[in-house]
This record gives structure tokens, C-alpha cells and sequence, in this order.
């Protein structure tokens, strides 16, 4: 697999399901955006930067920012792996909130002592280990495992996704310019993308082979508004708390 392959199918095929499932891969990442920027609002206007009860607020935006980015990757993943899901699976993740803050703690120590030796070595740690919160989420491991999994899907492939993420940047710069709007379209896409490549590296050649079209054939599978019913395999959505760890999708 050299880079081009990576990059053009996270790119085909992240865009494939963005056309398909645009209102949902919208509404999920606008109402993350609305509800931060709908807490720090709320914290600056009551508490202010001098207040004893401003780290406080700060850390409860936190996790729930980082609860509802969890969710934001179900919404992802499921309609990556063609299954039901709904604007409401952003609040499902809870359960795997500490796995998060855990992992975060130890992905951001590693880019500290990376970094110090010279910026380079952070630059690498910070890709080999990116795919960790997608990760948690799919494959409902520790933080150690997610982390090492990153670490194992990413060997040989450091230049290919280094450039992924490069070019993801360009292209919400180029959102950015579009008077913001294009951010509704880059942003969504862009997340998206990392997931496809997640799933890519995972499955090695047998994913490359797959025409991307096996991911778009059903676009009623998702619904933004979560009005009908949805069906859903009775242990996707359990947390750690109710299933071993690590079992899921090879």
C-alpha cells in the first residue's frame, strides 16, 4: 500500500458518505460546536478569568466536550459500518470518558517528551498515536491498548497519514475561506476521512480492495432527527462497565 492509496480512499470514500449522510454528519459536529461554545460563553459571562469557580466550569466543558467528541465518532463509525444511528448516539460514549482522559494524559506526555527532543520525535509520536480516540470508541479498549493499536496500524504508514493530515488542514483552510460555510462541508469530511483511514490500516489490504460504493448503497439508514426507530446490535453501545474489554470488530 503506498500513500496515494490511503489518502485517495479516505478522501473518495469519506466524501462518498458525506453525500449520502450529509444532515446527520452535519447536525452532530454543528451541535458539538453550539453546545462549547454555548458553555464558555455561559462561563465568561458568570464567572470570569479571576473566579475560584472558572477551573471548575472549565473542567466540566471539558468533558463533556470530550464525552460528546467520543459520540461524534460513533455517529461516524456507524454509518461508516452501514449501521442505524442518530444524532442522540453523541450522548452514548459516557462510559468510555475515562478511557479518553487517561489516554489524552498519556498522548499529550509523549508529545511533551518528544518535542523536547528537538520538536521531530513529537511531530512522530503525535501521528503514531492519533488514532486512539477513534479507537476507544470502536474497539472499546483501555487507554494502553488504544494507544499501542494506533501505534501497530500506523507502522509503515507514518508518511501516509502525516500527509492526510496535512492536506485535511489545507482543505478546512480552504473551508475557512469559504466565509466559514465551507467548514459545515470541510469539517465533517474531514473527520470522516480519519475514520475511513482507521479503518483502512485495519484491514490491510482487504479494506483497499473493497469498492467504496459497499459504504453508500443505503442512504435511509441514518436519521438526524432520531423520530423513527432505530435499530441498533445489542452491544454497540454498551460501556466498559458491561463488556469486556477489547471485544468488537477485528
Amino acid at each position: 500500500m503506498d500513500d496515494r492509496s490511503l489518502i485517495s480512499y479516505s478522501f473518495k470514500t469519506s466524501w462518498g458518505l458525506f453525500k449520502k449522510n450529509w444532515k446527520l454528519m452535519i447536525g452532530a459536529v454543528l451541535l458539538l460546536f453550539v453546545i462549547m461554545t454555548s458553555l464558555n460563553i455561559v462561563g465568561s459571562l458568570l464567572f470570569g478569568e479571576d473566579s475560584l469557580l472558572s477551573p471548575l466550569w472549565n473542567l466540566v466543558t471539558f468533558l463533556l466536550g470530550a464525552t460528546l467528541t467520543l459520540g461524534v465518532y460513533r455517529i461516524y463509525l456507524d454509518i461508516f459500518y452501514d449501521e442505524q444511528t442518530a444524532v442522540g448516539v453523541m450522548f452514548s460514549q459516557v462510559g468510555f470518558l475515562p478511557y479518553f482522559i487517561i489516554a489524552s494524559v498519556l498522548y499529550g506526555l509523549a508529545m511533551i517528551g518528544g518535542l523536547l527532543l528537538l520538536i521531530i520525535p513529537g511531530v512522530f509520536v503525535a501521528v503514531k498515536f492519533y488514532f486512539f480516540d477513534i479507537i476507544i470508541v470502536d474497539k472499546k479498549l483501555g487507554p494502553i491498548g488504544a494507544l499501542q493499536r494506533s501505534w501497530n496500524i500506523t507502522k509503515g504508514r507514518w508518511w501516509s497519514v502525516f500527509g492526510l493530515l496535512i492536506l485535511l488542514i489545507l482543505f478546512n483552510l480552504a473551508g475557512m475561506l469559504a466565509l466559514l460555510v465551507g467548514l459545515l462541508v470541510t469539517v465533517p469530511v474531514s473527520w470522516m476521512a480519519m475514520v475511513c483511514a482507521y479503518r483502512f490500516m485495519s484491514s490491510g489490504s482487504e479494506i483497499a480492495d473493497v469498492e467504496p460504493s459497499k459504504y453508500l448503497q443505503n442512504s435511509s439508514r441514518t436519521s438526524f432527527t432520531g423520530d423513527r426507530q432505530v435499530f441498533r446490535s445489542p452491544t454497540k453501545y454498551e460501556t466498559p462497565s458491561s463488556r469486556p474489554v477489547g471485544h468488537s470488530r477485528s
